[in-house]
């Protein structure tokens, strides 16, 4: 085997290959003059005409889409053609994913919208993938995935086309009309469709033999997932099997119509956010199901399209070797065979089960984090939580550097979505009031994403300056964030500007600093957005934003002088949810209740010491809290008596609480990464 490694190509020096396949391979390479790393795909088709070949690749460096690898440039240097593209770093979907692997269907979602989203792009521009599989979808470092190997297909199709033609794509994913040599854009959607098979179930639909699994692509109908997936809706197996559709007129009109109408069973089956009408009847959602389902049996012009004198011509063109990606390497350049025999799956994102207890209060134990849980949300309906964290506790040792954010339903621990794109440690939560959208913010990062899916709408990492995002809320009307730092400024900006953080925010308060010189270590926002209060070294202010004119300073927090590196979690400083009063407490000493706009002190809670977290109910009339003694307590706010006291078996640290909005159940995140959920 030839390997280009250490040689020069045009203005790249070929450092190690990444990946090889039948008709190329790609190897990491960097500009001999800008030092930028990309990749390089080296073309090995013998018969590649050298017209043909910079024709196709200047259609393919033509094509401009956020979910597409962008090529950069092409030539043909000593007999070499070769294509110079984006170089993403986060490796392949089938990295991520390895086979035997579930995952859950808001991730599904969000991986055949965005890879559909590009699909149906390049269709309109009149290009047709041809080998749509996991190993040739990358994963960015955000998590966004973009699709690549565009266009080699028509290079290689009209390069072999002397010899015969060639059979383009992979025997998994290959539509049944590939392997007539008919390659449409409803051959991309049925590949997808594939992909979201196996993501579902954690395999394909069909496995065996090259042969095998050729012949059952072009008669014999998948199985429905619900034999493999119980709890999956029908609505989204019925929505899979039709993109599955053994003839191309009998899937979704276009691959965008088939992740349409994906999303739409899903949200209709979990019953969140905005459910998509029924009206006006657009095509390929689901509206269309009931009198278009897919083909439970071969179809008359099927059984004739693979009579058999048509299905020995086939078998013979797949023996002969024409198949996955390369007529002479089509056994060797799958992954790895199936076999008759299924294997295990593995579950990436199991379903967590509820621990048993003899305590009625105790309702469930989410076991979804691999992390501890510093951040809790619930959705507005209050059948959702979101959950986030990952902070260490000194000593403790990190296995990996993953901080993701869970949505799961608050009554089975089912996961509805994982947002994966934090970097670093997560401290604020909160869901948009229509219960569509989730804003999240922590170390060095925020970002706002769709709450059924964990598609990105904006992102903000901070790459140089020191970055720590101590709150974040949306405003009442769903249209922008309002966000607090570490430095005591407050911000307000709709989600899409998240990219440019700071720059097209609007300051609301900014860079405060105290009387000793130092800036302030943590700032939150009330309710109302009308305060903020702000924790210096000796205290907690209150600052009008309207004005910017302080109200009152609050002094008697034990623990105080508190340092510049302080963590939001340090010192709890919680708003009443109508903005008139605050409670606040260190890890030593009491917690106290206080007027925000006077500082006069209305209770002091002394029934629980070093408090780690605490929440307001719903109603301003109770604070649950726990503290040294690992319990929970619901304690009053006018009295401070303590109404219920709920014992905890574990003795894991609370890290984060939260109230449901009917008051009903109590939200325990914490150190071991589990969350529990208490009746009040």
């Amino acid at each position: 085997m030839n390997t280009y490694s250490g040689q020069q190509l045009g203005n790249y020096r070929l450092i190690r290959p990444l990946g090889r396949g039948g008709f190329a391979e790609v190897y990491l390479g960097v500009h001999r003059y800008l030092e930028t790393l990309v990749a390089i795909k080296i073309l090995h088709s013998k018969n590649l005409d050298r017209a043909i070949f910079l024709q196709e690749a200047r259609l393919i460096a033509h094509l401009n889409h956020r979910h597409i690898v962008s090529v950069r440039e092409f030539d043909i240097k000593n007999d070499i053609p070769f294509l110079v593209m984006d170089y993403v770093q986060g490796g392949t979907l089938r990295h991520h994913c390895p086979r035997g692997t579930c995952l859950p269907l808001g991730q599904v979602v969000a991986y055949v919208k965005q890879i559909a989203s590009a699909l149906h792009y390049t269709h309109q521009q009149g290009i047709v993938h041809g080998d749509v599989k996991p190993e040739n979808v990358l994963v960015a470092t955000d998590g966004h995935v973009l699709l690549s190997d565009f266009g080699l297909a028509g290079i290689i199709s009209m390069a072999e086309a002397r010899d015969g033609g060639v059979l383009i794509g992979t025997v998994d994913y290959m539509a049944p009309e590939q392997f007539q040599h008919r390659l449409l854009p409803a051959s991309d959607q049925y590949a997808l469709g594939i992909m979201a098979y196996e993501w579902l179930s954690g395999r394909p639909p069909f496995a065996g033999s090259y042969i095998e699994v050729a012949v059952q692509h072009a008669l014999e109908p998948a199985a429905s997932l619900l034999d493999s997936v119980a709890e999956l809706p029908a609505e989204v197996d019925e929505v899979i099997l039709r993109a599955l559709a053994k003839e191309p007129a009998d899937r979704f009109a276009s691959v965008e119509a088939f992740a349409e109408a994906l999303e739409a069973a899903a949200m209709v089956a979990q019953g969140m956010g905005n459910t998509p009408q029924a009206t006006p009847h657009r095509r390929g959602t689901t509206i269309l199901l009931e009198s278009q389902p897919a083909p439970a049996s071969p179809s008359p012009v099927l059984s004739k399209l693979f009579s058999r004198r048509n299905l020995f011509g086939l078998l013979a063109g797949v023996v002969i070797g024409a198949g996955a990606v390369v007529t002479e390497s089509i056994l060797r350049d799958r992954p790895e065979p199936h076999n008759s025999v299924v294997k295990p799956v593995v579950k990436q994102t199991a379903k967590p089960a509820a621990t048993a207890t003899p305590r009625e209060a105790l309702l469930y134990v989410y076991h979804g984090s691999p992390h501890s849980v510093d951040a809790l949300a619930w959705s507005t309906n209050g059948q959702y939580i979101a959950s986030g964290g990952g902070k260490q506790e000194q000593g403790q040792q990190r296995t990996d550097q993953t901080y993701p954010v869970q949505v799961w339903k608050a009554a089975t621990g089912q996961t509805i979505s994982i947002f994966n794109g934090h970097v670093d440690v997560i401290y604020a939560l909160a869901w948009s009031p229509d219960g569509t959208r989730i804003a999240s913010g922590g170390t060095r990062m925020m970002a706002a994403w769709a709450a059924n899916t964990g598609v990105v709408i904006g992102q903000y990492t901070a790459t140089q300056a020191y970055f720590q995002c101590n709150d974040i809320f949306w405003s009442s009307d769903n249209q922008s964030v309002i966000v607090t730092d570490d430095y005591g400024s407050v911000y307000k900006l709709v989600p899409t500007d998240l990219q440019t953080f700071p720059g097209n925010a609007t300051v609301l308060y900014g860079m405060p600093v105290d009387s000793q010189g130092d800036y302030v270590s943590t700032s939150r926002c009330a309710p109302d957005q009308q305060y903020i209060s702000m924790l210096e070294r000796q205290g907690i202010r209150v600052i009008r934003i309207a004005d910017k004119q302080p109200l009152a300073y609050f002094q008697k927090l034990a623990g105080a002088p508190f340092q510049r590196s302080t963590t939001p979690d340090a010192v709890l400083s919680l708003w009443s949810p109508d903005s008139t009063r605050i409670a606040a407490g260190g890890k030593a000493g009491p917690f106290y209740v206080w007027e925000a706009t006077s500082g006069e002190v209305v209770l002091t809670f002394e029934g629980d010491t070093a408090i780690t977290a605490a929440g307001w109910s719903a109603d301003g009339r109770y604070i649950a809290s726990s503290g040294s003694s690992r319990q929970i307590q619901i304690w009053e706010v006018a009295t401070g008596n303590v109404m219920q006291r709920h014992v905890r078996k574990s003795t894991s640290i609370v890290r984060s609480l939260s109230w449901s909005p009917d008051g009903q159940t109590i939200a325990c995140g914490c150190q071991d990464g589990t969350v529990e959920l208490w009746r009040r």
